[in-house]
């Protein structure tokens, strides 16, 4: 039985957490439990009476081990404490423990105290703590980037591809050595490394995480361009940064040759699209060549290029079949063989590059040797730049226009004797018909008959007049009525001018060509107008003044007939008078589409406006 003493321990026992079993041994070889705590009912059954049944509860495992422990502890009389695992058969798991053994001498026997603890959180956390130091240390060790701890700008320490990545021939050449002693002195940007390497580590000591491109040094001195990330952390009083190296050469390798598979791809879709543009601009060209061709050769007249140095460069058929000759034969000979003489192919040449251009007439030499004249149409070919590149000419064969021509003209020239002829026997004829009457008059004694055939006379030799002119001039189509004109007036004059009659005949006349009717009419309005102003202006045989004046007059003509003689009757219409020659004016008027008036202010003015030439 235990003192009285011991039931204040055992109510202090009864207090604590950690499970208490108290055991004495007489012989020092088998303990008989006195007591235990209700804490140590959680670690074993109630019904234990011995140490011996205790060991029943541990892992098989662990029971050699506590064996040996509490057997050193007898021996030595000393506290012992260790850890080891007991089976909780109820949820059929295992609890790690700590117990802790006490001996103690009483008199002849030995007290034993087991005081027992449950660890199995502590141990569970702890285990996992290794694991995680475990898994942290098999990533920082077989870790694919350098990684380094450093601590003021020294690697404290680092993996093995960091030995690998610098190629150091181990740890002690990594292993407290500066970080800067791995980069060049100067960045690719030509920033200073170990300055701006120290303000990145002070940017992630500051909490601020980095992540930047960097170039290191490898201990062989070549440099390679590597991701890093910087960040910082604590252990105990002391900061730390963790840099993380990648080595991205062979990314950056790998982007490269992507990027020149990119732009070689690119150059390639490129050259393809100008190669297929290219065809489709041959084709293109080759098509308008074969259009031009085809135009060129279905065109009947002669077309002939050169370039600028006059070497023929386009020949057609019809050039081919004028001179008798294959392209092949041509093309790339002197444009001076087509030509008839040396001398009229320079001087045509210099014409087209004096003026751009060349139309006239021309003397070819077929390929058998015979000659042809030709109609040149050439101009000189110009490029996008306005330079010259060369001549283009059309030639056309006229030898047979030319025999027309030459045929022609002696048909007109024939025509024009034999018109010329006519006129001169038409006024002969006239000439007669005006004797006759002349003639006539000698057997006529009425004053009034011999006025009638001298007025016939007179229209006679206006007409007379026509026909000579005519037959003098050389156009045979128009009259110059201005020579005319003149001959006319001076004959009217001669004719009516007696000895005691001074009146004179002034004409104002421009050069006007007619053609024959008008002239004819124009002629005896003229006649009639001068000859009865002869007759009727002057009666008293006073000096006087008649006047003549043809003019332009916008698209027509204007035809003044004035005297300043004693004009005509007051009241008299000349339009209705019963005068033959007034009656014949007005209808030659109307012949010619004109107009007359008549004035009477000191004198008679007929003013005669007329549309045709």
């Amino acid at each position: 039985m235990m003192s009285l003493d011991a039931d204040h321990f055992i109510s202090l026992f009864e207090q604590l957490e950690e499970g208490v079993v108290v055991a004495k041994s007489e012989d020092h070889l088998s303990f008989k439990i006195l007591f235990k705590n209700q804490a140590a009912s959680h670690f074993f059954s109630e019904q234990i009476l011995s140490l011996e049944e205790i060991q029943r509860y541990f892992v098989a495992e662990d029971l050699p081990r506590y064996q040996r422990t509490l057997t050193a502890s007898i021996q030595s009389k000393e506290s012992r404490k260790m850890q080891l695992r007991l089976q909780n058969k109820s949820v059929d798991s295992e609890l790690w423990v700590e117990l802790q053994i006490i001996p103690k001498k009483e008199g002849e026997g030995l007290l034993v105290s087991l005081f027992i603890r449950d660890i199995n959180d502590e141990i569970q956390s702890e285990s996992l703590l290794k694991q995680s130091e475990l898994k942290h240390r098999l990533l920082f060790t077989r870790a694919n980037d350098a990684i380094f701890i450093i601590k003021n700008l020294q690697i404290v320490e680092c993996n093995e591809k960091t030995l690998s990545m610098f190629e150091s021939p181990g740890y002690s050449g990594v292993s407290n050595k500066m970080l800067y002693l791995f980069m060049p002195e100067i960045q690719y940007d030509g920033s200073d490394s170990i300055l701006n390497f120290h303000y990145l580590v002070q940017a992630a000591l500051e909490g601020e995480p980095q992540f930047f491109y960097w170039i290191f040094k490898k201990f062989s001195g070549t440099q390679f361009e590597a991701e890093v990330s910087l960040s910082a952390f604590v252990l105990g009083d002391e900061h730390f940064v963790q840099v993380i190296v990648r080595d991205i050469t062979a990314r950056r390798k790998a982007e490269q040759e992507e990027l020149r598979a990119q732009i070689a791809e690119k150059a390639n879709r490129e050259l393809q699209r100008q190669i297929k543009e290219r065809i489709q601009a041959e084709e293109q060209l080759k098509f308008a060549q074969q259009y031009n061709s085809s135009i060129i050769n279905s065109s009947l007249d002669m077309i002939v290029a050169s370039n600028k140095e006059g070497v023929v460069t386009e020949f057609n058929l019809a050039a081919v079949k004028a001179f008798g000759c294959d392209p092949q034969e041509i093309i790339g000979q002197s444009v001076a063989v087509l030509f008839a003489s040396e001398e009229e192919s320079r001087s045509v040449l210099l014409e087209i590059l004096e003026a751009g251009y060349f139309l006239g007439e021309i003397h070819c030499r077929a390929r058998n040797g015979d000659e042809f004249t030709a109609y040149l149409s050439a101009s000189m070919l110009l490029n996008k730049e306005g330079k010259s590149i060369g001549t283009v000419g059309v030639v056309k064969d006229i030898t047979e226009l030319k025999e027309q021509e030459a045929a022609l003209k002696e048909s007109v020239a024939q025509k024009e004797v034999l018109i010329k002829e006519v006129h001169h026997r038409v006024k002969n004829n006239l000439q007669v018909i005006n004797s006759i009457l002349q003639l006539q008059t000698a057997y006529i004694d009425d004053e009034h008959a011999i006025m009638a055939l001298q007025d016939c006379q007179s229209r006679i030799k206006s007409m007379a007049f026509i026909h000579e002119s005519l037959y003098q001039s050389s156009d045979l189509a128009k009259v110059n009525f201005s020579e005319y004109l003149e001959a006319l007036c001076k004959n009217l004059l001669y004719s009516y001018q007696a000895d005691n009659r001074r009146v004179r005949l002034k004409l104002n006349v421009d050069v006007v060509s007619l053609s024959l009717d008008t002239a004819i009419s124009c002629g005896l309005i003229v006649n009639e107008l001068i000859s009865n102003a002869f007759k009727h202006a002057f009666p008293a045989k006073e000096k006087g003044e008649i006047t003549v004046d043809l003019t332009p007059h916008g698209k027509a003509h204007r035809l003044i007939v004035n005297d300043n003689g004693v004009g005509m009757p007051a009241g008299l219409n000349f339009k209705k008078s019963n005068s033959l020659g007034l009656q014949l004016v007005l209808g030659l008027v109307d012949q010619i589409d004109g107009k007359i008036t008549k004035e009477s202010k000191g004198g008679t003015k007929f003013i005669i406006n007329f549309n045709r030439h």
